[in-house]
């Protein structure tokens, strides 16, 4: 991924899992998370089905740290499931996304939410 993507629009478009508009923000030229933009946009499109057809209506974002740097980013998961969306967005200063990945070692901030039961 070599151009960058508003942050706060792709979390928003993601976090209501819209897969159309997500698909503006891309360029077709582009790899994202290692994949290319037909691979990306349908690995997108199967971890929304999955996580509607347990339940979820939505995906929130939430900010946590992965990698043998703690590197700071943005990871998902189901608003009721709570079961995570294995995607990683990393943004820079200027609040633009500059990375994705698939990195299984991303840790959700303990702060960032509170479990109710």
């Amino acid at each position: 991924m070599t151009t960058p993507i508003p942050a706060d629009m792709l979390l928003f478009f993601i976090i209501r899992m819209d897969l159309p508009m997500i698909a503006t923000l891309l360029d077709e030229s582009e790899t994202y998370a290692g994949m290319d933009h037909d691979s990306f946009l349908r690995f997108l499109e199967e971890g929304f089905e999955r996580h509607r057809a347990i339940g979820d209506n939505t995906i929130l974002a939430l900010q946590g740290k992965f990698g043998p740097e703690n590197q700071a980013g943005y990871s998902f998961m189901g608003n009721k499931s709570l079961r995570p969306f294995e995607l990683v967005l990393v943004a820079d200063e200027q609040k633009m996304i500059v990375d994705m990945n698939t990195d299984p070692s991303f840790v959700f901030d303990e702060n960032s939410f509170v479990i109710r039961k």
